[in-house]
C-alpha cells in the first residue's frame, strides 16, 4: 500500500468519525427534548379510574371550540367561508 492510499484511507476514517459524532449528538439532543417535553399518555385505563379522572379534570379545563363541518360557516380571520364538499385520493396536478 502506497502512502498516498494510506493518507486518503486515514482522511475517510475521520470523515466517518466526524459524522457519526454528529449523529451522536443529534441522537442525544433529541432525547433530551423528547424527556423535558410534558408527555401525553396514549394508554387506555379501564373505564372507572377513566370517567374519575375525566370528571375532576373537565371542571378546570374549558372546552375546545368546535370545529366547522360540511356546510358550516368557518371564520378564518377576517374572512368568513363555508365548505361545501371535499374529496380525498385526488390528484391536483397532471402527470407528464
Amino acid at each position: 500500500m502506497t502512502a498516498e492510499e494510506q493518507g486518503t484511507k486515514k482522511r475517510s476514517h475521520k470523515v466517518l468519525k466526524g459524522v457519526l459524532a454528529v449523529l451522536g449528538v443529534l441522537v442525544v439532543l433529541g432525547i433530551i427534548g423528547n424527556l423535558a417535553s410534558p408527555s401525553t399518555s396514549n394508554t387506555k385505563s379501564s373505564g372507572a379510574s377513566a370517567a374519575a379522572s375525566n370528571s375532576s379534570s373537565n371542571s378546570n379545563v374549558a372546552e375546545a371550540p368546535k370545529v366547522p363541518g360540511l356546510n358550516q360557516p368557518a371564520d378564518d380571520g377576517k374572512f368568513r367561508f363555508v365548505a361545501t364538499a371535499f374529496s380525498c385520493g385526488k390528484n391536483l396536478y397532471r402527470e407528464r
